[in-house]
Parts: structure tokens; C-alpha cells; sequence
């Protein structure tokens, strides 16, 4: 019996290419990433149907390893009597800690979110971060522009809709274990977040002030 013709075959292989340092652009002191000194560490707790719905979460704010704020914080849609344990788990023994430990909405702790780690810089940390941050979110969307292949969460609502003046969380996956995470641009920034110009810092100058002929 005669032997069949080995048929060829295109193998490819999948690599990461190892680029110069000087193409990164990493070495200029502007581009260098400095580890904060402060970190926003969170986790949820979830229910443990196939569709795992927040139930409460907790987390720490750590400035130079130290704890300053330590919270949890209930989902919006959790009953009452849920509320309660957790409201009588604040109130009793684990007051002892310090610092104090007090019971926020979702709400409230999405504010320190935008307030800590968009506004200021702080890392935002968390075992399984996709995971945890989804849990957060009303709403999900494809990315673009850098996260593009991968998922847009918005975490902040108004008017039933996305909240387009705050951030949304990108988040792409690279393999199993590593995703590249990160806020997307929002439409325009908050009025106090703005630097006045100095043309708006002299014209209240020049109304208040008194003309030098005048008597």
C-alpha cells in the first residue's frame, strides 16, 4: 500500500516583540510613573446565582501604609433585611477598629471613587479587578480608541443614562491572568477641576478696582 503524501503545513507563532527601551518613551523624567503614595483597595461580595449580583462591598483607603478610612458599602437594590445585619455588623463589635467603620451606599462609595482615584491620582486596587469593578457598573459597552477589542464599564448614571462627565473604566484582556485596565475621557471636567486663565483672574480685577482719576 503505497504511503500517502505528507501535505505541508503554514505554522505560526505568536510572539512579543522585545522593543528598545528608547522607542517607549519611558526614559524622559515627564514619562516616568511614580507609585503613589496613596491607594483606594476595594472588594465585593456577591449572590451565588449564575448572575452573582452585588450584595455589599468593602474597602480601605491607605496613605503610606497606613489605613486612614475603612467603609463598607451596600448595593443599591439590596432588601432591607440584608441592610440590616450589615448595619448591625457596623454598629457593634468592629467599632472597637481604628479607624471607625461606617456603611455607605453604592452611591456614596462610587464618589470617593471618582473623588480618590480619577481626581486624585490614588491607585485603585483589587484582588479581581474586571470582576469587581463590573459588579460596580450599570452598564456596559464595547471600547474604543485604546481599549478597542475589549469592554467599556460605566459606573456613574444621569437622567437614566451615562453620566457623560464622568469617566468610564476600559478594560482589555490580554491573556487569562493580565488586562490592561484604566479611565476613559469624559466630555468636559467638573468647573472646579477647571485652571482659571489669566484673563479670568484679571477681569474681577479690573471691575472692582477704581480708576486713578477718580475721586
Amino acid at each position: 500500500m503505497p504511503q500517502p503524501k505528507p501535505t505541508p503545513l503554514t505554522i505560526a507563532v505568536r510572539v512579543y516583540p522585545d522593543w528598545p527601551r528608547e522607542d517607549w518613551g519611558f526614559d524622559r523624567p515627564d514619562r516616568k510613573w511614580r507609585l503613589p503614595e496613596s491607594g483606594l483597595v476595594f472588594d465585593t461580595e456577591t449572590r451565588a446565582d449564575h448572575i452573582q449580583r452585588l450584595t455589599f462591598g468593602s474597602y480601605r483607603f491607605v496613605r503610606n501604609g497606613e489605613c486612614l478610612v475603612q467603609n463598607l458599602f451596600t448595593a443599591d437594590d439590596l432588601p432591607a433585611e440584608d441592610r440590616l445585619v450589615l448595619k448591625k455588623f457596623v454598629d457593634g463589635r468592629y467599632q472597637l477598629d481604628t479607624p471607625r467603620v461606617g456603611l455607605l451606599t453604592q452611591a456614596e462609595f462610587l464618589k470617593r471613587v471618582f473623588d480618590l482615584a480619577y481626581r486624585g491620582r490614588c491607585l485603585l486596587v483589587a484582588f479581581n479587578f474586571p470582576f469587581d469593578i463590573s459588579r460596580l457598573a450599570f452598564n456596559s459597552s464595547a471600547a474604543r480608541g485604546r481599549f478597542a477589542g475589549g469592554f467599556s464599564l460605566d459606573l456613574w448614571s444621569y437622567a437614566a443614562g451615562r453620566n457623560r462627565f464622568r469617566p468610564s473604566v476600559g478594560i482589555k484582556h490580554i491573556d487569562s491572568k493580565r488586562a490592561i485596565k484604566g479611565f476613559t475621557r469624559r466630555k468636559d471636567p467638573d468647573k472646579e477641576d477647571l485652571i482659571p486663565s489669566v484673563a479670568t483672574q484679571i477681569r474681577p480685577m479690573m471691575a472692582t478696582s477704581k480708576p486713578a482719576n477718580e475721586n
